[in-house]
């Protein structure tokens, strides 16, 4: 196997490689509001590239929290303050759980990904080999794809 004489020429012709930080948020943060303020996206649940998935979960998270606050009277103006409490709760209880989820799931891609050296490759190569051939990579791309909301 190996990569293509194109892609080899470029890694050949580069003159430096350097490591990029992944930054995880914590899975303690349950709390996803305080006051009339909610959290979304990256501020809220972090996640390491591996899925791919930091925008796509921001945009459900602001589509289900736009859910919550009209069906709290919100966008009329008319929501009380025990109301606004309910959607962001209700927000954060819909939302955490698919989040977390998919944040373990990209995170432990992400450990796989990068084992260092030889037995690393080796264990890497032969994981997405067999994930890839049972079918089971490609239903956790599609989960982590789907709409919660």
């Amino acid at each position: 196997a190996g990569f293509g004489r194109e892609v080899l020429n470029v890694a050949e012709g580069c003159s430096r490689f350097f490591e990029l930080g992944v930054c995880e948020r914590p899975l303690a943060l349950t709390r996803w509001h305080r006051g009339r303020l909610a959290l979304l996206g990256d501020a809220v649940h972090a996640m390491p590239p591996f899925l791919g998935q930091g925008a796509n979960q921001a945009v459900q998270d602001a589509v289900c929290l736009a859910r919550w606050l009209k069906s709290a009277g919100f966008a009329s103006g008319e929501a009380s303050g025990a109301a606004i409490e309910a959607a962001f709760v209700g927000y954060t209880v819909q939302r955490l759980p698919p989040t977390a989820l998919i944040g373990f799931e990209s995170g432990f891609l992400g450990q796989i990904e990068t084992l260092p050296g030889a037995p690393g490759s080796f264990v890497r190569d032969n994981f997405f080999r067999v994930m890839g051939k049972t079918g089971i990579a490609g239903l956790v791309f599609l989960n982590a794809a789907i709409a919660r909301v």
